[in-house]
């Protein structure tokens, strides 16, 4: 089988993708050779033409011809000339034809042996081609200009003996095994063939059909017709096939077979009739073929149709056959479908294995070792279930990894100056060079079995060299390439600022780049703690613990000369509320409370739900303030955020009924020198009276009066101004 056009890996990627496009191509019947089922992957959807030979199939997919079934005449052998601008295709016994959009006929296969069907299809018969028909070993060509034109082996020159004077204004031709037949415009049909195999009457048209036929169709020794009614006229070896009465109304294409009839009619509906159709599995039809269908063909003992449903196909059935324990084991079978298909499991599933039964996926963690499993998946859509190939899964001890190579660069060198540089491979047990013979490092460079690569380089120099890492499950080549050169010029250092931002306890790395090899050091400033520089790679690294704004000093330094640059780096936190309670109000009476969070830059906050009591608000410094206006207890949650994140807290504040006392007057009695002191207070007892003469120390000193009621008045025998305070319990 040719699979022309797209890859089948980019064809199947299409499928599963969902990028098919109707209709899709269904073969059933006899399968000896592959020719009913399955269509290839890339011809099964969005086909525009297809045709049966005895034992092989045809589909024009995006003008490309793809072939499948058997194959031992060239049959599926698609010339170059068949996969591009193809318009339609036919199929004899053991040869196969194309016509291209520009009227050229391609060609390919064997009328018979050493018969090859290329080499009598020439001249006349591959230009200006409207219609192609092919028999069990001749073609008929249809050209524009209404010529009919016919060629095959040597023993079928009945066959293709064309009656030219008997030919007018022809518009399709059709080809069975040893006849030929042409509808004219007029409705009227011409035969002609081999007289020894007239099984039952094929030459012989009934009159009644004269004048009235539409389209016309060649079975092996059958012949079919579309009236300008709809109705359905057979004859030859038929006499005892019973045409369905669903087929003779509105009938729009019809096929023969060996001895089996095809029908589609207007509404997409197919019908099939004839002898055997149990035995060739060609009855019952598929499911998926029972409305939607615009386009049959008929083989020896298969046949095709183009319909809108497609009952499960699959695509890809196979899994890795081995898992290991405490490692997380995943594969995809795939199969397509429309409507889309749903997967089942089958068999003796493991019981750490899980199956998507949307997308086929299958996963899973063993925990211990298990012997050979096999079971199976079941792919499923309203037109059927078809089960995938028998997968089997082993669960084994987990092996080491291969060494994979961390490191795949180094940097460059001068010569003088010490170099060193490590390099890494995941689950390596040691390092070597490879290649030696034809790739040596640079004088004074050595390679240590840890993976260290240093020394003073001797000379400049600019080569590759090839390091090995192993371990007892396999072996790793890396490939480097390093630059030795002579300091001629103090280095540039090209980083700007600000870096990079980092994150608290989290991996960060930078590398300062120069013009030219250098080697790094801080030379003021600070650091965040945390972080280390690598003198000789320029690489500040490792996971901040501190967080804040830093600036420090980087310089780079070769033999010629040193230069210095500013960098700034913020090291920024998620932020964090430390704030466990609030502090309980009163009403009238003033309030503070202060929430504290971690975090850079330094946390916003924010009322994220709830409410906070009437006459507080909440600062975005975390400070809620104001004066309570309403008792109760009341819960809110608030919101800490930074370019980083939030972070969310709820909280309450219980406001107490009991408002404060309040002044309401003071008048100065100058005849006695006494001030009277007028409040209001929620209480009738216990209003305690506090005085001080000075209330800018960080706690002022409050002296007690006692126990007073309202209009108490109070001799003023100091000039110092005294202030007064109301407190209840």
């Amino acid at each position: 089988m040719w699979r022309a056009g797209l890859a089948a890996a980019s064809a199947l990627m299409g499928l599963v993708a969902g990028a098919w496009a109707e209709p899709f191509v269904v073969g059933w019947g006899m399968n000896a050779n592959g020719q009913a089922f399955p269509t290839p992957v890339e011809a099964l959807s969005g086909a525009t033409a297809i045709a049966t030979g005895h034992h092989h199939s045809l589909a024009v997919v995006d003008s490309c011809t793809y072939a499948w079934g058997r194959n031992d005449e060239g049959q599926c052998d698609v010339p170059s000339a068949g996969r591009t601008n193809v318009a339609a295709v036919a199929a004899g016994e053991q040869f196969s034809v194309a016509r291209r959009t520009d009227g050229t006929l391609v060609s390919w296969g064997q009328f018979g042996p050493n018969n090859p069907v290329s080499g009598r299809l020439t001249g006349d018969y591959t230009n200006d081609v409207a219609q192609v028909a092919a028999g069990q070993a001749h073609v008929l060509v249809l050209k524009n200009d209404g010529r009919v034109l016919a060629a095959g082996v040597n023993s079928y020159a009945p066959e293709c003996t064309v009656p030219t004077n008997d030919l007018s204004d022809v518009v399709q031709v059709a080809a069975g095994a040893y006849f030929s037949f042409a509808l004219q415009r007029d409705g009227t049909i011409v035969t002609w063939g081999s007289a020894g195999e007239d099984i039952g009457g094929v030459l012989e048209v009934p009159a009644t059909l004269q004048g009235h036929a539409r389209k016309i169709a060649a079975g092996h020794y059958h012949a079919l017709a579309i009236t300008d009614s709809g109705d359905i006229v057979q004859w030859g070896s038929v006499v005892d096939h019973d045409i369905p009465d669903g087929a003779r109304t509105g009938a729009t294409d019809i096929a023969g077979g060996y001895d089996f009839s095809l029908a589609r009619t207007s509404d997409g509906k197919v019908y099939i009739w004839g002898n055997g159709l149990d035995v060739a599995q060609l009855s019952p039809m598929p499911a998926s073929l029972a409305a939607g269908v615009s386009q049959v063909a008929a083989g020896y003992g298969h046949a095709l149709a183009l319909g809108a449903g497609l009952a499960p196909y699959w695509l890809e059935d196979a899994i890795p056959a081995e898992a290991y324990v405490a490692r997380a084991y995943a594969a995809t079978v795939t199969a397509t479908g429309m409507p889309a298909v749903t997967y089942h499991k089958s068999g003796n599933w493991p019981s750490w294995l899980k199956l998507d039964a949307r997308t086929g996926a299958l996963s899973g963690t063993p925990t211990q070792t298990a012997k050979r499993a096999e079971f199976a998946v079941v792919a499923s859509n309203v037109y059927g279930a078809v089960a995938s190939a028998t997968l089997a899964i082993e669960v084994s001890d987990t092996p080491l990894d291969p060494p994979a190579f961390i490191t795949t660069t180094v940097p460059d060198g001068e010569v003088g100056l010490p170099y060193r540089v490590a390099i890494v491979a995941s689950n390596a047990a040691g390092y070597y060079l490879s290649r030696a013979d034809q790739y040596a490092l640079p004088a004074g460079l050595a390679l240590a079995e840890d993976g260290t690569l240093s020394g003073t380089p001797a000379a400049e120099d600019a080569t590759v060299f090839y390091v090995m890492a192993s371990n007892a499950t396999d072996m790793v080549e890396q490939q480097f390439s390093i630059r030795i050169t002579s300091a001629s010029a103090a280095p540039e250092i090209l980083t700007g600022s600000p870096l990079p931002a980092a994150r608290l306890d989290e991996p960060y790395s930078v590398q300062f780049e120069t013009d030219r090899v250098a080697t790094f050091a801080q030379t003021g400033g600070t650091l965040p703690a945390g972080l280390d520089l690598e003198p000789a790679t320029g690489i500040l690294s490792g996971a901040p613990t501190a967080p804040g704004a830093y600036t420090f000093t980087i310089q780079a330094a070769n033999a010629a000369g040193t230069t210095t640059a500013e960098f700034a780096l913020d090291v920024n936190a998620w932020p964090a509320i430390e704030t466990d309670t609030l502090p309980a109000g009163r009403i009238g009476a003033a309030y503070s409370g202060t929430l504290a969070a971690t975090g850079w830059p330094v946390p916003v906050f924010a009322l994220a739900s709830g409410s906070l009591p009437g006459g507080l608000s909440l600062g975005a410094d975390g400070v809620i303030s104001g004066t309570p206006t309403a008792a109760g207890t009341f819960s809110f949650a608030v919101t800490a955020s930074n370019l980083l994140g939030y972070a969310t807290r709820d909280y309450s504040i219980a406001v107490d009924a009991v408002q404060a006392p309040q002044f309401t007057a003071m008048t100065f009695i100058a005849s006695n020198k006494t001030l009277k002191l007028e409040w209001t207070t929620p209480v009738t007892t216990n209003t305690y009276l506090y005085w001080s003469t000075n209330i800018s120390a960080a706690t002022p000193a409050w002296k007690s009066l006692g126990r007073k009621k309202s209009g108490v008045a109070i001799a003023q025998t100091n000039s110092t101004p005294i202030y007064y305070r109301l407190r209840i319990p």
